[in-house]
């Protein structure tokens, strides 16, 4: 019988990936055509929103990877590697993004200049995330394929 938890971070890093990826080809550039102070608005509201399930997204892939690697196998190496991307998100949230969000959504008064370059700024920080999930979401996907277990199983009756 397979191992369902191989396919945990597959999904995992993939949902994160693919909110990353749509961030960074929709949200951010739409953002980036309003009118600055629009923008900014908009980032306040959305950010709290999007940043709850993109936390436990990441550590559900990190978890779930480092556990597989743990337990070893042909597959150990890209599950080392995907737990330590996917566990980078929250450091990297928190210690370089966080200082960009935390001016743009609390500062009192920013000019527009401030907000264009503060979106901007935290656009190249972001697809840092972006790369770095999607490049994950690859591992885990090889992982998931590599793995002795990945192979169907055929019941005969």
């Amino acid at each position: 019988m397979p191992d369902y938890l191989e396919i945990v971070p597959v999904l995992a890093t993939g949902l994160f990936a693919g909110a990353a990826l749509g961030i960074t080809i929709g949200d951010q550039p739409a953002r980036e055509c309003i009118e600055p102070q629009a923008a900014r608005e908009h980032f306040k509201e959305w950010y709290p929103r999007i940043a709850k399930p993109q936390a436990s997204f990441a550590a559900i892939a990190a978890a779930s990877s480092a556990w597989l690697a743990y337990k070893g196998g042909p597959t150990r190496s890209l599950n080392v590697t995907t737990a330590v991307l996917m566990g980078a998100m929250l450091p990297w949230t928190l210690v370089v993004i966080m200082p960009t969000n935390d001016a743009l959504r609390f500062k009192k008064e920013l000019s527009d200049s401030e907000i264009k370059t503060g979106l901007k700024r935290w656009s190249k920080l972001h697809l840092v995330r972006t790369v770095a999930s999607i490049a994950a979401f690859g591992l885990a996907a090889f992982s998931l394929a590599a793995s002795d277990k990945a192979e169907p199983q055929i019941v005969a009756y």
